[in-house]
């Protein structure tokens, strides 16, 4: 309300939301079958919030769609995961063992082919295998 800056926390809340949501709809779906909890076959589906249910705000509040949120260790995530595979991508502080959340892209200038170390320039610099 008055414009006060805050830490980015991956909009926490919305996410907390949408857990919520998914186990509420399990819990429906245990009573509309009449069987008790344990009878009810769990996958890996009815657990996992679908992708793209849950848009951070930065994401909503962006028009050019340049910022992606999802996990990266589900196949359907492709535009993270696509992104994540770019070699213009990097993270801070990565090369001194910290794990970091946010995945950045770096800007892609117009080098001179015959300029040295053109192949280096708009490309990140460390990585970490």
């Amino acid at each position: 309300m008055r414009g006060v800056m805050e830490k980015c926390t991956y909009c926490v809340q919305r996410l907390k939301d949408a857990k919520i949501r998914q186990k509420r709809g399990q819990k429906q779906d245990v009573l509309l079958s009449g069987k008790t909890s344990p009878e009810v076959p769990v996958s890996a589906s009815t657990l996992r919030i679908p992708v793209d249910s849950v848009k951070v705000a930065c994401q909503e509040a962006c028009p050019a769609d340049a910022i992606s949120f999802g996990n990266l260790k589900d196949e359907q995530s492709a535009t993270v995961v696509r992104a994540r595979e770019l070699a213009r991508s990097y993270e801070l502080l990565h090369y001194i063992g910290t794990i970091p959340r946010t995945l950045y892209m770096a800007r892609v200038k117009n080098p001179n082919a015959k300029m040295p170390d053109a192949k280096f320039v708009g490309t990140a610099t460390i990585h970490m295998a």
